[in-house]
């Protein structure tokens, strides 16, 4: 018997270290080096990049559903691999902080191409991760 999830699961949730990346056509492009699943509504506070083992701090407002909050979460996160990227726009990193992403493990990809926004990911079978082509 399958059983349905409480809450709906984002496909990047099921991504595991060491998967195979293919693209809507099947084409293989590369496997999964690191997974980050994003803070949607965090704010992200400068990080000096100078620190060989950057450590950043991503804050997120707790939900309150009878209003807002002062309330929040911190989480610590390693930055070094995403901040350090010199072939990566600010914009999208700032955007792949928010929305979590796959970072490629392939020779040869630099920059943005080393990326995949969690929004791309379609689906997530046994060993195989699916994502489509950015426009």
């Amino acid at each position: 018997m399958s059983s349905t999830p409480l809450f709906p699961v984002s496909p990047l949730e099921r991504v595991s270290e060491g998967m195979t990346v293919v693209d809507e056509e099947g084409n293989r492009l590369g496997r999964v080096g690191r997974i980050f699943l994003g803070y949607p509504d965090a704010v992200e506070p400068s990080i000096d990049v100078s620190t060989p083992d950057a450590v950043g701090l991503i804050v997120a407002p707790l939900e309150n559903p009878g209003g807002t909050t002062s309330v929040g979460a911190a989480v610590p996160y390693v930055v070094r691999h995403l901040q350090n990227d010199p072939d990566l726009p600010d914009e999208l990193r700032q955007e792949l902080l928010r929305a979590g992403y796959i970072e490629l493990d392939t020779p040869g990809r630099r920059g943005a191409a080393r990326y995949i926004h969690g929004d791309q990911v379609i689906d997530v079978t046994d060993d195989v991760v699916r994502v489509r082509r950015r426009p």
